[in-house]
């Protein structure tokens, strides 16, 4: 009922706006994403297109539109800028809730940001950039990626190759990055577990602070925050309690972002790493007698593959209907960045914590980390490259997708009916 009468609010504020005409003059604007940059094919002179996600500011409800430009400096801008743009609107095109379309800017202009959080965070954002300037592309891009989601600074190749390798989610602040930090604090800090506690959750707010008040940010960290609420209560079910108070509340709360892809993906992602993963490995160990050696070697390969194969698994019917193809090289990729995902990931926190306090430091801090990103850049690219990286399902990515949650709801199914009985 709530997310009905938003959605007619929505759409009776998007009509109102469409009806000023196909024109919209000093409207302003927030980006939700960093700008991306692309051909388009039906531009005769083959100019470059920046694309943002942006949040129209004149409006109670969430508006949304998809900001195009085929001007170079729009490229200096980054995600939470404020922005007063004229332009044209496609009314046809990235239409549907909470997008109303396309604005085709012909004019805009940076706005000062307009509360403290933001401009703190933008001052960390330069600062960092400034100590990894001279660092590798791969360092240019991971570093500010995995530490503060801004990967603006990769290049069409780097990103094509970690698409291809499912190596997306790094870049994207997610409930990941947060669990990895909150793990590292719990194993470094004090065993006193109030102190501890309070040690776990300071680093969470000092890492919401560094990225963002963004809404994907605000939810990774309830996702992680309920997460562990139930982790340090020593909850049953504690993983299926979490995830779906944060699914109720972000489709109270904001029901537009709750029907993002990223949100659907970090919460089968997150589900995929905790559900079926670990019934992959009940269900190795439970395979008939065989010779101790053997199920040892197969109960440790089964614990390694796990966890990236139940993620795909898992969001594998999204990532279809996104892209039409599927890549043999996935899970060898993620088992081969695993053992350094952890350990980058901190180092790029540490880094851009560094970087604001003492420069010098940062750029040592980001010089080790440099060494674990050209590692994760390197395997990305030199599995992208082997054949039959991307295998085209086309016509048959629909019946894929219906055979995958089919069996998912039937082992979800089965597994409720045995913890029932």
């Amino acid at each position: 009922m709530i997310s009905s009468s938003r959605a007619t609010s929505w759409e009776n504020e998007a009509n109102q706006l469409c009806a000023q005409g196909k024109d919209l003059r000093d409207a302003s604007f927030v980006l939700l994403g960093e700008v991306r940059e692309g051909r388009n094919t039906t531009n005769k002179r083959n100019q470059p297109s920046y694309y943002a996600r942006a949040r129209f500011l004149g409006s109670k409800e969430h508006l949304g539109f998809l900001l195009v430009s085929t001007r170079e400096s729009f490229r200096t801008l980054r995600r939470g800028d404020r922005v007063l743009a004229s332009g044209t609107c496609d009314l046809h095109w990235a239409h549907g809730i909470p997008n109303v379309g396309a604005l085709r800017i012909k004019s805009w202009e940076r706005l000062p940001p307009n509360d403290r959080w933001t401009r703190i965070s933008q001052s960390v954002r330069r600062n960092l950039e400034k100590i990894v300037v001279t660092l590798p592309e791969d360092a240019r891009a991971l570093i500010p990626g995995m530490s503060l989601g801004d990967d603006h600074q990769a290049g069409a190749q780097m990103r094509d190759d970690m698409k291809t390798v499912s190596f997306a989610h790094l870049t994207a602040v997610s409930g990941t990055h947060m669990s990895i930090l909150i793990m590292t604090v719990g194993l470094l800090a004090t065993k006193k577990r109030r102190i501890a506690i309070i040690t776990q959750v300071s680093v969470l707010l000092i890492f919401v602070g560094l990225v963002g008040p963004a809404s994907s940010v605000l939810r990774s960290f309830a996702v992680s925050v309920i997460g562990f609420i139930g982790m340090w209560s020593n909850r049953e079910g504690g993983i299926y309690s979490s995830l779906s108070t944060v699914v109720i509340l972000a489709c109270l709360i904001s029901p537009y972002d709750a029907c993002a892809l990223g949100f659907t993906l970090s919460v089968l992602a997150t589900w995929g790493v905790s559900v079926p993963a670990r019934w992959i490995e009940t269900g190795v160990s439970q395979v008939g007698p065989i010779p101790q050696c053997i199920r040892s070697g197969i109960e440790w390969s089964a614990k390694l593959i796990s966890v990236p194969l139940g993620a795909q698994l898992a969001t594998l019917p999204i990532m279809l209907s996104m892209n039409s193809w599927v890549s043999p090289w996935v899970i060898p990729a993620q088992l081969l960045i695993a053992p350094l995902v952890t350990p980058v990931t901190v180092g790029c926190f540490i880094s851009a914590l560094a970087a604001q306090i003492w420069p010098a430091l940062g750029y040592v801090c980001a010089w080790l980390t440099s060494w674990g990103t050209a590692w994760i850049s390197m395997v990305a690219s030199r599995l992208s490259a082997l054949p039959g990286a991307r295998i085209s399902v086309g016509e048959w990515s629909g019946l894929i997708t219906a055979v995958i949650l089919f069996l998912l709801i039937w082992v979800v199914r089965v597994k409720i009916r045995r913890f029932s009985s």
